[in-house]
């Protein structure tokens, strides 16, 4: 499943930098890529101090918004 939602992301081409809320409603800073006319919301999770272990959200867009 991972390894699929990663090969949605290759080839296509990251637009803008985003903020979306994580589960918490805290801030969490990412990217977006546009391919084949889906656009995709890249998120990195964190804890509260700020910091990153290095997990990467990725969700179609209008998923996110349900």
């Amino acid at each position: 499943m991972i390894l699929q939602t990663i090969k949605s992301l290759v080839g296509g081409k990251i637009t803008k930098e985003i903020t979306t809320k994580d589960i918490n409603d805290e801030d969490c800073e990412g990217f977006q890529v546009t391919n084949n006319g889906k656009i995709y919301n890249c998120s990195v999770l964190g804890d509260e101090e700020g910091n990153n272990p290095g997990s990467l959200e990725i969700m179609e867009a209008n998923e996110q918004s349900k």
